[in-house]
């Protein structure tokens, strides 16, 4: 379904939504604004077994699908010892935390471990590599 059918698509679903207008219809119009599921199901393709995870408060289908992507400002928890923040997602379990200051990790929401690499700095952002090594 291409990206002009899929907004139509949404669009007359709020459109119904709003017309039957019963309580709780607003919340979900909103939700179908903001679904990535949605949209993704839309265009013809298959949810994950398991939930990919969050990169600025968005679903990373692309991380789990390819195995690798970039990220930037990757923190260490103080609050919580031994989490990280990739993306501003705290779904990062560190496995390993290494001399070079690079990492391995486990996703939280769907145990897929990556090797998470400072590769340097962009807009005064940290830049980091994340390459998926359990397959």
């Amino acid at each position: 379904m291409s990206e002009d059918v899929q907004r139509d698509t949404i669009n007359a679903v709020k459109r119904w939504l709003a017309i039957r207008g019963k309580p709780g219809d607003s919340q979900i119009a909103a939700d179908i604004d903001h679904s990535a599921l949605l949209k993704r199901l839309l265009a013809g393709q298959e949810p994950l077994p398991q939930p990919p995870p969050r990169a600025l408060s968005s679903p990373w289908y692309d991380l789990i699908e390819t195995g690798h992507g970039t990220a930037m400002d990757v923190v260490e928890y103080t609050t919580t010892p031994g989490m990280l923040s990739v993306n501003q997602s705290g779904q990062w379990k560190i496995v390993e935390k290494r001399a070079d200051g690079s990492y391995v990790a486990r996703c939280t929401t769907n145990n897929h471990v990556f090797t998470i690499t400072l590769v340097g700095e962009r807009y005064g952002h940290s830049m980091w590599e994340l390459q998926r090594v359990d397959e």
